[in-house]
């Protein structure tokens, strides 16, 4: 229901004379309220009477950029050491522009690594659902904690420019439906148990990891995208992707291995290869794609060997209605 409904509702049916009806509301919905505006706007309203002193501290809310709050790790530790309650969602994020695809010309921050786990120590506690962290770093050292992996809720996570490490009594993240990862340090072996820990994962983004060897295993997922520098990229048990995107680079040609990627994504409706990937890619027989609508490629140069694997795939791809491809 909207905000300005559930307020005209209620003050419809509790109207006195001479009464702040706002004031009057419950304070679950001045929460839903608070919700809806803009921190600072939120914060402001603390002056309005004593009622709403303190009541935006118990927002469930929390966007915040280094555009609005130039300070941001003062404004994102200010936030934390007040805040009472479960937060929905928690976004912090520092000169990011938000696109993947593009090259970023960063300046860096200066932050360590216990004021990163100090937040998460409190959104832990916080019970926190979605949770977006970005600053980028000269060092690329900030390291999460295991505080991370109390956040049994989450459903969404984004991080970027940290280092993860999984604990060894992690279990699983049994709500998890988003990551999307980008300039994270983590090793082979757990970020394949970290995808595995998470059975209701259907969105995948991982983008130039610091990780040579991407296994992936997922039986819901249904969106991958997947960009950087890998020598290998195995799909294993993700019979429902339904749109992928793959652009890579590789530093040691002769070592890279996609063979089994065309394999795992037969189900496709929308398919997207960037860079180089084709000619590492290996059509079984009999293979089709009987789902593919969109077929978007990319070279970096036109080859024989290419042009071959692109046929291949038109041919086994009956349904396709829009096909587009370009060399960069």
């Amino acid at each position: 229901m909207e905000v300005n409904q559930v307020i005209h509702d209620y003050t419809s049916e509790n109207s006195q004379d001479n009464e702040d009806r706002i004031t009057s509301l419950p304070d679950d919905i001045k929460q839903m309220i608070l919700d809806n505006l803009s921190l600072k706007e939120a914060v402001s309203t603390s002056i309005l009477s004593q009622e709403w002193r303190y009541i935006w501290r118990f927002r469930s809310k929390f966007f915040l950029n280094d555009h609005t709050f130039p300070d941001i790790i003062n404004a994102v530790n200010q936030v934390l050491s007040v805040h009472k309650g479960d937060i929905d969602t928690f976004f912090a994020i520092c000169n990011d522009n938000g696109d993947e695809d593009e090259d970023e010309d960063d300046i860096f921050l200066y932050i360590s690594s216990e004021v990163i786990n100090s937040w998460l120590d409190c959104l832990a506690d916080a019970k926190v659902r979605n949770l977006k962290f970005r600053f980028p770093t000269e060092n690329f050292l900030l390291s999460s904690s295991s505080s991370l992996f109390r956040c049994d809720r989450l459903i969404t996570l984004d991080l970027a420019y940290m280092k993860l490490v999984l604990p060894q009594s992690f279990n699983e993240f049994r709500s998890l439906t988003n990551i999307n990862f980008k300039y994270l340090f983590i090793n082979s072996l757990d970020l394949e148990r970290l995808i595995k820990s998470c059975p209701l994962l259907k969105k995948l983004k991982l983008n130039y990891l610091y990780c040579e060897i991407l296994n992936i295993h997922s039986l819901n997922l249904k969106y991958l995208k997947v960009s950087g520098y890998y020598s290998c990229v195995n799909l294993n048990e993700t019979p429902m992707i339904t749109d992928a995107s793959i652009s890579t680079t590789f530093f040691h040609d002769d070592d890279c291995d996609f063979t089994n990627v065309l394999h795992n994504l037969t189900g496709v409706k929308a398919l997207d290869l960037k860079i180089n990937i084709i000619r590492y890619l290996k059509l079984g027989i009999g293979m089709k794609f009987n789902n593919m609508e969109k077929f978007k490629v990319s070279l970096v140069s036109d080859s024989k060997k290419d042009t071959e694997i692109i046929i291949s795939i038109l041919q086994c791809s009956p349904a396709l209605d829009y096909f587009h491809i370009e060399v960069i």
